[in-house]
């Protein structure tokens, strides 16, 4: 049902700005508003955070175009 990272995403935001809102509000629901931030931690999409096994700057004929973050200043001949 929920397979989309960005729904998952979504709906956890969802949660967590809820238990914000009725947290500040004052509303304590007993112990049950803390099922809220819970229930936003399952949804999260933890596996989408993943780092990709090829990455975006992968050349098609498997030449690595390089670490695009790296420090070249000074490497100059």
């Amino acid at each position: 049902m929920l397979q989309s990272p960005t729904l998952r995403a979504a709906l956890a935001f969802a949660c967590l700005s809820a238990w914000l809102v009725l947290l500040f509000s004052g509303v304590t629901l007993g112990r049950a508003i803390y099922l809220l931030p819970v229930a936003a931690v399952v949804l999260f999409p933890w596996r989408w955070l993943r780092k990709p096994e090829v990455g975006p700057l992968a050349d098609p004929l498997g030449d690595s175009l390089g670490d695009p973050l790296a420090d070249d200043v000074g490497e100059h001949e």
